[in-house]
């Protein structure tokens, strides 16, 4: 029976973490966009967007240049 409840603590905890991250990652999504291996053009003004969190502040990092 204990080893059971072990098991089933074990699940529980695993599931609660992988939901945590799950959570984390929901909270910041940027437009489809911006992906891996993106092409932008060069010279030219790059809006970014997304959607975030009620009052949460975003900051982008690109090329040195820091946008808040």
């Amino acid at each position: 029976m204990r080893k059971f409840f072990s098991l089933v603590k074990l699940i529980l905890v695993v599931f609660l973490f992988t939901a945590s991250i799950n959570w984390a990652d929901a909270a910041l999504t940027l437009s489809p966009l911006f992906s891996n291996n993106a092409v932008l053009q060069r010279n030219k003004p790059c809006p970014v967007w997304g959607t975030a969190g009620a009052n949460k502040t975003v900051t982008v990092t690109f090329n040195g240049q820091t946008k808040t």
